[in-house]
């Protein structure tokens, strides 16, 4: 498995939040009970939302984990290796490695 880059996880998750985003940053937090700074600060690229906030922003766009973290990986053409199979799994770890609150 490749390794996890924090700079593209970082830019990832901030293009995805928006991309899926459809009400605004303040309403979104409401529905996924966390503070509109956080969601700001995760689409502005400075922070990495723990787990408990990823998975609440997940249930609050109603995506999956998946899809968030879509182009995370970059996927080999050639092949139907689905390289995001454990992508909650590799998220934990980086929070772990990075200390991440």
């Amino acid at each position: 498995m490749e390794s996890i880059n924090e700079d593209k996880l970082k830019s990832v998750l901030a293009e995805n939040l928006k991309l899926y985003r459809n009400k605004n940053q303040e309403m979104t937090a409401e529905i996924a009970g966390i503070s509109k700074d956080t969601i700001s600060k995760i689409e502005r690229g400075i922070t990495i939302p723990n787990t408990i906030t990823l998975l609440k922003l997940c249930q609050a766009l109603k995506i999956t984990p998946n899809q968030l973290l879509e182009g995370l990986f970059e996927t080999d053409n050639d092949s139907n290796e689905d390289k995001s199979g454990n992508l909650v799994k590799d998220f934990e770890m980086l929070i772990k490695n990075y200390k991440i609150q």
